[in-house]
């Protein structure tokens, strides 16, 4: 994982950002990263094809992605959201460890589960207030701020393993390629 072309264990980045820095009529190809990926569509429409399956991307869906899986997303232009990418270094220095991910469901069951759809009933704008909270450590860049942002990501998991929880959300077949819906 790298920032300005030095290594980083923590990167933020809106998805407008993403889009800006690629390059007009150049597809991207297919890939893989040796970091953890979040990225949370909170308005757009495209494809996301997750090894090698593809899902329609959908208004507020998150997909979590664990390290060497390989994606691609196509999305289509003004797509909205915020892209999270952190090591598992990252993870093991802010005391979360790969019990507490493994735990949390959205990683290590990828290939069990379709990216998690936020419906009405859960709370976009908590996470997002959660996510926002990222954003102005990473700006700020104060003291500790990788201690501040490891604390927010914990919480922003937190609240998403909630909603699966209390929201009654089942997994559906990947082969279905639908997203987490309430059932």
């Amino acid at each position: 994982l790298k920032e300005n072309g030095a290594p980083a264990s923590f990167v933020y980045r809106t998805m407008e950002q993403i889009e800006s820095m690629q390059d007009p009529g150049q597809a991207m190809e297919p890939h893989r990263h040796n970091y953890y990926t979040i990225i949370w569509v909170r308005k757009g429409s495209g494809k996301h094809h997750i090894d090698f399956r593809s899902y329609d991307v959908k208004d507020d869906t998150i997909y979590f992605l664990t390290p060497e899986q390989v994606h691609h997303m196509q999305m289509d232009p003004g797509s909205k959201g915020f892209v999270l990418l952190f090591t598992p270094d990252f993870l093991h220095e802010q005391g979360l460890t790969q019990h507490w991910i493994e735990d949390t469901g959205f990683f290590f069951r990828c290939d069990d589960m379709a990216p998690f759809t936020l419906t009405g009933e859960m709370d976009s704008h908590g996470l997002e207030h959660l996510v926002l909270h990222i954003q102005d450590e990473y700006t700020a860049r104060k003291p500790f701020y990788l201690d501040g942002i490891g604390s927010w990501l914990k919480l922003f998991l937190l609240e998403c393993k909630r909603f699966s929880q209390l929201s009654g959300v089942q997994a559906e077949v990947r082969s279905n390629s639908r997203a987490l819906t309430v059932k």
